[in-house]
């Protein structure tokens, strides 16, 4: 009887450290999350984690626009949008309450990624891609994870337990194939 007791007074006390420990210190966005185009930017007021250093990363997920070129220099676009991902980190300290801004860099812009001409959709095999189309990224998702951050390894970020983790839809708008918006809305 007395082991049994022991045995249950045991599991209790794990699960109820267990339970402080999970939903001590997480937070939210007061107000959400506003978002803005060209190269993606996430940015609220996130409050309510408790006196500790933070580590965010925003990951943005989209296509872009690609050009194609034949022989004779003749541009037509591609068929296809590439698809792309992009990141962006912050990395700070407060007393449970910090405005974070997150700031992909625009993939459109990006000089070292080179779809191949079937990737980019041109005509046939006697076409080139001759790169993206700037300001073309339609930004399709976006993801914000933030962790509590334990100190720097090597410059590394050594990340504790995930204080906050949201998906998100973005639908971008366009003037011609220039971005001119983004609306995301949290995933359930």
């Amino acid at each position: 009887m007395r082991r049994t007791l022991l045995t249950v007074l045991s599991v209790l006390l794990v699960l109820v450290l267990s339970t402080s420990a999970v939903f001590a210190g997480t937070g939210f966005f007061n107000g959400g999350v506003g978002f803005k185009t060209g190269s993606l930017v996430a940015s609220g007021k996130y409050v309510g984690y408790g006196n500790q250093n933070l580590f965010a990363q925003l990951t943005g997920y989209g296509t872009v626009k690609t050009e194609c070129e034949n022989r004779s220099g003749k541009e037509v676009p591609g068929r296809y949008r590439f698809p792309v991902t992009a990141k962006g980190f912050f990395a700070g300290f407060a007393n449970g309450n910090t405005i974070i801004t997150l700031r992909t860099n625009d993939p459109s812009e990006d000089d070292e990624l080179e779809p191949t001409p079937q990737q980019a959709g041109c005509p046939s095999g006697y076409w080139y891609d001759t790169g993206l189309v700037e300001g073309s990224t339609k930004w399709t998702g976006a993801r914000i994870t933030i962790w509590k951050l334990l100190g720097y390894s090597g410059g590394h970020p050594i990340l504790g337990n995930v204080l906050f983790d949201q998906s998100y839809t973005c639908v971008t708008t366009f003037s011609g194939y220039v971005a001119t918006g983004v609306n995301c809305t949290p995933v359930p």
